[in-house]
């Protein structure tokens, strides 16, 4: 009989359709998921298995976890683009312009981008967005961001 993969989930934050996509992947693949992370916020101590999924934020402990884990790893979403790893990822710009064509079709003609980090993630969505205002003869007023990643990982 084979033994089940033993996937880390490296998550101190997700989405729940992101977990959901992710249980359900797992179940028709066999995996058994570890999901402590997602509770404890904490690199687990000692952990051997197979693979690990994460949302590689800018945590220098997970960055240096997986660095030395050794196992397949696989980025979820564009967050810290300092280290290259496989990814599954939306597509930003398109987001972005959704989100202005949105506004459009509601009849917005003024409008802001209120980033919440200064990261690639953020500026892609905003490409889109402006973009599509561009086309429209508008223009959008950027504010500064919430926050700053510093130090990236």
């Amino acid at each position: 009989m084979k033994s089940k993969r033993k996937v880390l989930l490296a998550l101190s934050i997700a989405k729940h359709y992101f977990i959901r996509g992710i249980v359900r992947y797992a179940r028709e693949h066999d995996w058994h998921l570890v999901t402590d992370m997602m509770y404890t916020g904490r690199v687990p101590l000692g952990w051997r298995g197979d693979g690990i999924l994460t949302i590689l934020g800018y945590r220098r402990e997970l960055v240096d976890f997986i660095k030395s884990a050794g196992v397949p790893t696989v980025a979820i979403t564009l967050i810290n683009d300092r280290v290259p790893l496989p990814r599954v990822e939306g597509d930003n710009v398109r987001i972005g312009q959704l989100a202005a064509e949105h506004f459009l079709q509601r009849g917005y003609r003024h409008f802001a981008w209120a980033p919440f980090l200064n990261d690639v993630m953020d500026a892609e969505r905003h490409e889109g967005f402006a973009r599509v205002l561009a086309q429209e003869g508008l223009t959008c007023h950027v504010l500064p961001q919430a926050h700053t990643v510093t130090g990236h990982v």
